[in-house]
């Protein structure tokens, strides 16, 4: 099971505060559902809104995360910020930096 790092100040962003509770519980979604590179392999997002029990629009998705999501071979979402704000910064000599290194070079990121 990964494990992930959040900010305990995320409810006190503007950006934050001002989203739908679905765009709210989306977010969160999606930081567990990317693998440790900050990439949603072929997301599903029929499967997450019958998880999450929401309607979801990828338009408003991309209107509202659109800064912080890039879209990468035409499929996969990449969270822009993930790595260095779970890392910080990589370093080859460390295995599981290693391992996100060599996930971010595959997918030319």
């Amino acid at each position: 099971m990964a494990k992930r790092f959040i900010d305990s100040g995320i409810f006190d962003s503007a950006d934050f505060r001002h989203l739908k509770c679905e765009y709210k519980l989306f977010w969160f979604y999606l930081l567990t559902k990317v693998n440790h590179a900050g990439i949603w392999i072929n997301p599903d997002f029929e499967l997450a809104e019958f998880q999450l029990g929401v309607k979801l629009d990828k338009k408003t998705i991309m209107q509202q995360f659109g800064s912080d999501i890039e879209i990468i071979k035409e499929k996969h979402l990449y969270l822009k910020k993930f790595v260095q704000f779970q890392y910080g910064e990589l370093n080859p000599n460390v295995k599981a930096h290693l391992s996100v290194i060599k996930l971010l070079d595959k997918h030319k990121i």
